[in-house]
C-alpha cells in the first residue's frame, strides 16, 4: 500500500493530488491533507454533539475521501449516499452534481484539467449538506371568520 501510495499520490483527485498540481510538495499535501480533514471532523462532532447523528453521518463520507491519500475519480460516487440521505427527492440540490459529468467519464491523465469540475463539486456538496435537510413549507390554516 505504501508504494501504491507513493506511485499514486499525486495523481487523481486527493488533496496531496491538488497540492501537487499546485506546485507544492507532497509533504504540503499531507499536511493540508490532516487539517482539512481535522476541521471536518470537529464539524461532524458539533453535529453529533447536537444529537443530528443524519448530519453526522453526511460529513463521514467526505472525510473519509479527504482523508485518503489516493482518490480516483470512482471514489467520489460514494458522496451520493449523503446528497440521497440530505435529499431523498430529486429537486435543485441535485445540480451540485453537475460538474462530476467530465470526470465521471475521464482518465487520471486528465486530472489536471478536472481539479476545478472536482472541487466545484465538493464546494457545492458541502454547502448542500451544511445547511441540512429541507423542510418542507408548513401550511397556516386559514383563519376563522
Amino acid at each position: 500500500m505504501r508504494l501504491l501510495t507513493e506511485v499514486q499520490q499525486t495523481t487523481g483527485f486527493s488533496v496531496i493530488a491538488y497540492a501537487h498540481a499546485l506546485g507544492l510538495s507532497v509533504r504540503v499535501g499531507t499536511l493540508a491533507t490532516i487539517v482539512i480533514a481535522g476541521l471536518l471532523i470537529a464539524r461532524a462532532a458539533v453535529a453529533l454533539r447536537r444529537d443530528d447523528e443524519i448530519a453526522g453521518f453526511t460529513w463521514i463520507p467526505l472525510i473519509v475521501l479527504v482523508a485518503s491519500p489516493i482518490v480516483w475519480n470512482h471514489y467520489l460516487m460514494i458522496l451520493f449516499v449523503p446528497l440521497i440521505v440530505r435529499a431523498p427527492q430529486i429537486d435543485r440540490r441535485w445540480l451540485v452534481i453537475a460538474p462530476l459529468g467530465p470526470v465521471i467519464v475521464s482518465s487520471t491523465a486528465d486530472t489536471p484539467f478536472l481539479l476545478p469540475f472536482v472541487l466545484a463539486f465538493v464546494v457545492g456538496f458541502v454547502l448542500v449538506i451544511a445547511r441540512g435537510p429541507e423542510r418542507p413549507a408548513q401550511r397556516v390554516a386559514p383563519a376563522a371568520r
